[in-house]
């Protein structure tokens, strides 16, 4: 999983959204898991990816339980 930021031509939107990828046959394909928001400046995509990462985190975490907490694994990757 990861998050893709999607950019409107012509306009200032940007769309974050949470994607995964598959393997169907031979090819890879992508499907979109989880559209976080739009936004229209840089402040407010800053903020949509870091609550873009605590989804994803807990969206793991529920598939795999893992040693540590999804909120400490999402500040993590915010942080690096």
């Amino acid at each position: 999983m990861f998050i893709r930021v999607k950019t409107t031509p012509n306009s200032p939107r940007k769309s974050i959204r949470i994607v995964e990828s598959f393997r169907e046959g031979k090819k890879v394909r992508q499907r979109i898991v989880r559209h976080v928001g739009i936004a229209m400046n840089a402040e407010e995509e800053g903020a949509l990816r870091q609550l873009a990462e605590h989804i994803k985190a807990r969206m793991l975490h529920k598939r795999r339980p893992r040693l540590f907490p999804p909120e400490q694994v999402a500040e993590m990757a915010i942080e690096a």
